[in-house]
């Protein structure tokens, strides 16, 4: 799809922020650029949630809150705000998500 895109064969695409930002950065065309436009979906928290997700037996709590302390340990220490940047080139950072 990214490479249709630089190639001319698309006029514009759908996709998360994440993947299509480094491509953005090494577009060789000035044609194309990011829309302000926000699709609702994984996104948005009031449609599913914050962040993606991991399926864990809801009578799991115990798995549930080591998986959350760990995630937030993460978040909080500026691991994944590293990553994600080092990646992505955005912070995926939930800072809210860890808040109590």
């Amino acid at each position: 799809m990214q490479i249709d895109l630089d190639a001319g064969r698309l006029d514009g695409t759908f996709a998360d922020l994440s993947s299509q930002t480094r491509f953005f950065n090494n577009l060789k065309s000035d044609d194309f650029a990011l829309t302000e436009y926000v699709i609702k979906g994984s996104s948005d928290p009031e449609t599913l949630g914050y962040g993606i997700a991991v399926g864990i037996n809801q009578n799991n709590t115990d798995l549930k809150a080591k998986v959350d302390a760990a995630l937030c340990k993460l978040i909080e220490d500026g691991t994944v705000k590293s990553a994600s940047e080092k990646w992505f080139d955005i912070d995926t950072s939930n800072y809210d998500i860890c808040k109590k």
